[in-house]
């Protein structure tokens, strides 16, 4: 068997395993309910209730992640700020020769 035809039948395997994984995964029973779910069924909802409250639900989701978002936007300016007070820190200790080998050493990372 050719290496590109062992390609192909191993692409073409790992995606199908991949569908059936999903597929199973999708109806797996033992995954816990929901909070939507455990209301429906313990408060009984009705279809109309049901979907105003996944309304509400899902209202609450986008304000939470946006809440979210907007704190690591913050916290990702405090930490790039702090990092490059480090790096003004590290580089005022460091003598001529090691603050150029510390620039070779960081250029892939920047």
């Amino acid at each position: 068997m050719t290496l590109r035809v062992w390609l192909v039948a191993s692409v073409l395997l790992a995606g199908a395993a991949g569908a059936v994984a999903g597929a199973a995964w999708t109806r797996h029973a033992d995954r816990p309910p929901t909070y939507l779910e455990q209301l429906v069924e313990s408060l009984s909802l009705r279809p109309d209730q049901t979907a105003a409250i996944e309304s509400i639900l899902s209202s609450e989701d986008r304000d939470l992640d946006q809440w979210l978002e907007e704190s690591l936007t913050g916290l990702r300016e405090r930490v790039a700020e702090r990092r490059t007070r480090t790096e003004a820190e590290l580089l005022a200790v460091l003598d001529p020769e090691q603050r150029e080998r510390y620039d070779r050493l960081m250029t892939p990372a920047r």
